[in-house]
């Protein structure tokens, strides 16, 4: 008795963008009608709106829903989430409260890379893997012992900044 429509593309670049699917119902409701919305993993992926109410007067006309993907740090390649669609059975006309709920799952499309560090014959070699983009940062953490030293060479090709040295 309700629908969910498919988003022109379900994939979520992590670097902005969003997807919209339209809710409506197919029949009138004698009372309101409550859909409920939740992605599986808000750590991925966000909708705009935990709910929508449907109502004699608007049954008929779709309400929109947008998914985003969360941009984070994390290098974990492509996810698919589900964004859930269920009636909100305590809130709802007792026609709808029974319905099983819909879903749509959308792809996000990481923007993270992963890096390798490694130590090669005492030298540290630092190697993106995936490209780069303007907003990318590494962090290393190199403890030199005592009778060691620790050499950075300024003169990369990446603008390098050290934040804190102790030495």
């Amino acid at each position: 008795l309700f629908t969910v429509s498919d988003p022109e593309s379900s994939q979520l670049p992590e670097d902005g963008g969003s997807q919209t699917v339209n809710v409506v119902l197919k029949a009138a409701p004698n009372s309101d009608v409550v859909i409920n919305i939740a992605s599986s993993d808000p750590a991925e992926v966000s909708v705009d709106k935990s709910s929508i109410t449907f109502n004699a007067s608007n049954w008929d006309v779709p309400q929109a829903v947008s998914a985003s993907a969360v941009d984070d740090t994390l290098v974990d390649g492509f996810r698919s989430i589900p964004v859930v669609f269920s009636v909100d059975t305590e809130l709802s006309d007792p026609v709808y409260a029974t319905l099983d709920s819909q879903s749509e799952t959308f792809q996000t499309v990481d923007n993270d890379r992963e890096t390798t560090v490694s130590l090669d014959a005492g030298r540290l070699v630092v190697e993106d893997t995936a490209g780069g983009g303007s907003n990318d940062y590494l962090t290393i953490t190199y403890e030199v012992a005592t009778d060691e030293y620790l050499i950075v060479d300024p003169n990369l090709e990446i603008q390098t900044r050290i934040e804190t040295a102790t030495i």
